[in-house]
């Protein structure tokens, strides 16, 4: 009733003093709240990069991505739709295993093949932008190539919704097709590289049409055919036939069979200045016993 605690309470009220952590100061939770959220933001940052690849902006390019997770495929059309997304909390979906595991097929059926076909003239190179030197600035050329990158990517989206068509692994770095495109415009003589064992699978028809819209005058293709060394006469005959009749400018190559000759050549060359080596070692030997022999005669004289 005094309002005075009690020895007991004032027992208690000590012992929750000794047991509770000392308190921070101001600046120490400032300091490390503001490292907590340096470090998210790091981290968000490392994710964006890698989910997206670089933005042209002059960084330097990681490489070649045919495969991507769901939700960097999100993130990066996102990216190229210059848009932004926000979750909401609540709206979740569950899948279940039977909605995205696919049964593994190593042959197309016909009605994959019909589709393929009825569609090929879909599957293109992305085209890059009309610009003009001196006309467009960097910024506005970096928006159209993100938004041809972007259209060119969802056809390529409604192509896969159709459920007979397979797309196989593609080109999804913005950068790669952008070098291509750097690439093609400086270029005189463009060169694919196909397997001789099946070129017309390794070739895509559609570049050599894109160099024709570019230049169709000044710039050419080549078919360069490897590992040549695996047809027979017969088969390189039928071949450069069938090329000639498509008015295709190509070439027989192997790499292993050329690898081959530089070595050897490489081997003969070495035995060339061993040879002489050798050569000029018993020259000098002759030329030196030749001294002593005239040496020997003089002192008999």
């Amino acid at each position: 009733g005094t309002g005075v605690p009690s020895s007991v309470d004032a027992a208690v009220a000590m012992g929750r003093n000794k047991n509770r952590a000392p308190k921070k100061s101001v600046l120490g939770r400032s300091l490390t709240k503001q490292g907590k959220a340096q470090r998210r933001h790091e981290a968000a940052a490392r994710r964006a990069d890698a989910a997206l690849m670089h933005a042209a902006d002059g960084r330097v390019v990681k490489g070649s991505v045919t495969a991507q997770s769901d939700l960097d495929e999100f993130m990066h059309e996102a990216m190229l739709a210059e848009k932004e997304f926000e979750s909401t909390r609540g709206a979740a979906v569950v899948l279940t295993k039977s909605a995205f595991t696919a049964p593994a097929r190593l042959e197309l059926s016909a009605a994959e093949r019909e589709q393929r076909l009825l569609n090929e003239h879909q599957l293109r190179v992305p085209r890059r932008p009309p610009w003009r030197r001196g006309a467009t600035t960097h910024a506005d050329l970096i928006a159209a190539e993100k938004r041809a990158l972007y259209e060119w990517r969802k056809s390529l989206a409604a192509l896969e919704d159709n459920e007979h068509l397979v797309l196989t692994p593609f080109e999804r770095n913005p950068e790669m097709w952008r070098e291509l495109w750097r690439v093609l415009e400086r270029s005189e003589l463009v060169v694919q590289i196909v397997d001789a064992r099946n070129p017309l699978q390794f070739r895509c028809a559609d570049l050599h049409r894109y160099v024709t819209e570019l230049a169709p005058f000044t710039k050419r293709t080549l078919l360069l055919v490897n590992k040549a060394d695996y047809l027979t006469d017969a088969q390189r005959l039928a071949w450069a036939r069938y090329f000639d009749a498509q008015a295709w400018d190509f070439a027989f190559f192997s790499a292993k069979l050329e690898l081959e000759r530089q070595e050897a050549a490489a081997d003969a060359e070495q035995q060339r200045a061993l040879a002489a080596a050798l050569l000029a070692r018993a020259a000098r030997r002759v030329r030196l016993g030749a001294q002593q022999l005239r040496g020997r005669l003089a002192e008999v004289v």
